[in-house]
């Protein structure tokens, strides 16, 4: 596989035009006579009793549009649980729930597939919910390998809107993962729980050094957005305009979402912990509404972070000893 660039794009980058902004960087695999399937999943929650959802993504990274089947799994026992699906068409084999789909393009990123359906009351609190899924195109795809994956995420009896979840779950309290597992896929979920639209967002990830940033792959999102590789292992998303109206006003509406991939260093030896921390910023039209989420690292260790508050240019220092913490603060 070959990829090869079909435009040149020359920009010059100085003290009086610092920025060259929107810039259209075309790709293009050889030969570009069959598509390049991927295929990823998301869902804001699985929670015994409620109707829960799962989205699935089917992506083209070739320029050459994609038809096919594309299937995905779920416990055995939630398929007589099924509720919606979109699109309705579709087939049931097994555990297994089939779709065809036509003209996958390489743009856009968008849920090409979801299932609705009640968690069973029986599904144990703390279990990991698994979807696997792949995709098959009528021709021969350009790589193979990333049109399977599986999704994982853990059961819970109640779920914040904000927070960030990584597939593969792993194994017990520490989520151990098999040596042989180098895709660290992660879910960003957010929400404006205010009581006005937020013009702004921005979402600081600082990434653990166990994992490679070289690596990293954008996989979707809810809302446009730009990104920067700040120092330290840091990406920083900015959703500008994004006008995300309050869950009061459009509950639906309030929620928006990153996913991403990423592999761990090869050098990380049996037993090494990769931490995450994440900052939620967002800006409404006539005060501030902050959201700050502290994902955990270890349950007694105490974390401190600088919060800075750009509307009236104050700063706060917050102190926290939990073990998972949500601050929303309205000034």
């Amino acid at each position: 596989m070959l990829a090869t660039c079909v435009t040149t794009l020359n920009t010059t980058l100085n003290s009086v035009t610092p920025n060259s902004i929107n810039n259209n960087f075309a790709k293009e695999y050889i030969p570009i006579t069959q598509p390049d399937i991927y295929v990823s999943a998301w869902s804001q929650g699985i929670v015994p009793g409620f109707v829960c959802r799962v989205n699935y993504l089917v992506y083209n990274h070739n320029t050459f549009n994609a038809n096919g089947i594309f299937k995905a799994t779920l416990p055995s026992a939630f398929i007589p649980n099924i509720t919606n699906a979109f699109p309705a068409a579709y087939t049931l084999s097994g555990d297994t729930i089939i779709w065809n789909f036509a003209n996958i393009s390489y743009t856009g990123w968008y849920p090409n597939f979801y299932v609705d359906f009640t968690t069973p009351l029986s599904t144990q609190l703390g279990s990991t919910f698994t979807s696997c899924m792949w995709a098959q195109p009528t021709v021969t795809d350009l790589n193979y390998v990333n049109n399977t994956t599986c999704y994982q995420r853990m059961v819970t009896g109640s779920f914040d809107p904000n927070d960030k979840t990584v597939s593969p779950v792993g194994i017990g309290a520490n989520g151990d993962i098999a040596a042989t597992e180098t895709d660290l896929t992660y879910l960003i979920r957010f929400q404006n729980t205010g009581n006005g639209p937020a013009v702004n967002i921005y979402v600081k990830d600082t990434l653990s050094p166990n994992v490679d940033i070289n690596t990293f792959e954008m996989l979707s999102s809810s809302h446009n957005y730009m990104i920067d590789v700040l120092p330290g292992n840091v990406l920083r998303w900015k959703f500008n305009n994004i006008m995300l109206p309050d869950s009061n006003s459009n509950e639906p509406g309030s929620h928006g979402y990153i996913q991403y991939r990423i592999k761990r260093t090869n050098n990380n030896t049996p037993g090494t912990q990769i931490k995450i921390r994440l900052t939620f910023i967002l800006t409404s039209m006539n005060q501030l509404l902050l959201i700050l989420l502290l994902i955990p690292l270890k349950q007694s260790q105490e974390l401190n972070l600088l919060l800075i508050l750009t509307t009236n240019g104050m700063y706060f220092q917050i102190q926290v000893r939990e073990f998972y913490t949500l601050l929303i603060l309205h000034l």
